[in-house]
């Protein structure tokens, strides 16, 4: 009965597709479908409804191709177009609703159906989505197109037990314990202190950025890796310690420009990420989050004081776009392809010494994605001076062959 009132809530709709329809059933093993007039702007006032049905014992393996719709309301925060994902076996049936330029993830459903449903108001119109689809079963690797971050995101990436506090004011706050569960505190066991941050993204692996592990700090037991901590020298009891079997920094990493600032640490022994509320993976996204979507970057760096945070802290830095951070008075072209910048124009809040390595992290369908490594600024809260960071979705491929290779 539930499943039922569920489809009626929904209101699928039974015929075929047909190339700019709006919804319908599609039942062959791939296909692609979009938005009305796509890629030309879609109708106002629509409400279309693609249910995918592949062969039974198959999943239904869904990427989407391209995305543009209305923004977000700037003073509610809710979605007015949107497309939502349901899977009505999944534990959690409503996968989530996304809007602007904020693609879906690659989506791998638990049956051999899914749902995708388009909404768009009465205002503002935008070119849509395109999307395309296909049959596959789990391990077989008959599938053409991946989601390539299938060995890295587990189910439970990115949902922390403990939601976090989340604020729009500008300036650092103290983090909640327990909500930024895949933060790790990178401590030189020659003195015991902290020195960088880092993100947990696999039971034995941390990303972190290249220029904490660069000459003399390229030996793996020069390093302990603190999980689920939340204070950082003092002991809490949900933290585990871990000494560091491999370092693999970037083979393109270049010290002058920090370009590929990227790298990972595999820890002695797997994190039982589910054993502890403290302790998760953050999600590593296959996707681009658009410029002004509202981040949080967490660490124990330098604060206004000049010293190292006692406790977690995280503040709240919108994306900015590259081609305002590489103006003659930001910081004149130096930001590459593979950066992104996140702060604020007039300074006031940013990432400091001490966060380095650490995660840049964005919501996206009730999941939190780690879009950045904290890398490098002029300064610490400049004006036209924000956080400059490494782009995690460039490097989805390498991270996935370098824990293939050394697992």
């Amino acid at each position: 009965m539930w499943l039922i009132a569920v489809f009626t809530f929904l209101g699928v709709i039974s015929s075929p597709v047909a190339a700019q329809s709006c919804g319908g059933t599609l039942t062959s093993s791939s296909d692609t479908f979009s938005s009305p007039n796509h890629p030309s702007r879609y109708p106002n006032n629509q409400n279309c409804q693609f249910d995918i049905r592949v062969a039974a014992g198959n999943k239904v393996l869904l990427t989407f191709d391209a995305f543009e719709l209305q923004v977000a309301s700037a003073w509610s925060g809710a979605c007015m177009d949107y497309v939502e994902i349901f899977d009505l076996f999944a534990p959690n049936y409503n996968v989530g609703r996304w809007c602007g330029n904020d693609k879906p993830p690659a989506y791998l459903s638990v049956s051999n159906s899914v749902l995708v449903r388009f909404v768009s108001d009465g205002a503002t119109r935008r070119t849509g989505f395109s999307a395309s689809y296909w049959a596959t079963t789990s391990g077989s690797g008959s599938v053409t197109t991946p989601d390539t971050t299938a060995e890295i995101n587990s189910a439970s990436c990115g949902t922390p037990d403990f939601a976090p506090y989340l604020t729009r004011i500008i300036g650092g706050t103290a983090a909640r314990q327990g909500s930024w569960p895949w933060q790790v505190s990178l401590k030189d066991s020659y003195n015991g202190g902290h020195v960088c941050g880092g993100s947990l993204i696999a039971p034995n692996w941390v990303l972190t950025a290249s220029h904490c592990v660069e000459t003399s700090y390229n030996n793996p037991s020069r390093w302990t890796v603190r999980v689920g901590s939340h204070t950082r020298e003092s002991a809490d009891s949900t933290q585990q310690d871990f000494s560091v079997s491999q370092i693999i920094m970037h083979e393109n990493y270049n010290m002058a420009s920090l370009n590929n600032d990227i790298a990972l640490m595999k820890l002695s022994g797997s994190v039982d990420v589910g054993a502890s509320s403290y302790i998760d993976t953050v999600c590593v996204p296959d996707f681009t989050f658009s410029s002004g979507t509202g981040c949080y970057v967490t660490g124990w760096g330098t604060t206004e004081s000049g010293s190292l945070a006692t406790t977690l802290q995280q503040a709240n830095v919108p994306i900015i776009a590259r081609s305002t951070c590489n103006l003659s008075t930001w910081y004149n072209g130096a930001v590459t392809n593979n950066m992104i910048c996140a702060g604020h124009a007039m300074g006031d809040i940013d990432s400091c010494q001490g966060d380095s390595g650490g995660p840049l992290v964005c919501s996206s369908g009730g999941k939190w994605y780690q879009a950045g490594i904290v890398s490098w600024g002029y300064g610490c809260a400049q004006p036209n001076r924000p956080g400059v960071y490494t782009n995690v979705k460039n490097y989805v491929q390498w991270i996935q062959e370098k824990l293939q290779q050394n697992s």
